[in-house]
């Protein structure tokens, strides 16, 4: 991702940047756009667990553990981008 980065900021490029994975990359992935201050997404059709693995009863839960990780990175980093997820 950061040579992603470096060609995009070296082209001037500077879109909204949205990170996701699926699955297994799901969490991880939500904690590394909470850092980068990147926008997400998360719902049953990235990921039918929690971070836990238990199964989430519904698309709700995964957004609020979502927010709830990216805003303890927020804080822990010192940072208030919580741009679309506050």
């Amino acid at each position: 991702m950061d040579v992603i980065e470096a060609v995009l900021a070296a082209g001037r490029v500077l879109p909204p940047m949205l990170l996701h994975g699926l699955n297994a990359t799901a969490w991880e992935l939500i904690d590394e756009a909470a850092r980068r201050g990147y926008d997400t997404r998360v719902g049953f059709e990235d990921v039918l667990t929690l971070p836990n693995a238990d199964k989430a009863a519904s698309n709700a839960v995964l957004v609020e553990e979502a927010v709830r990780r990216m805003r303890a990175i927020s804080e822990k980093r010192g940072r208030n981008n919580q741009r679309a997820w506050s």
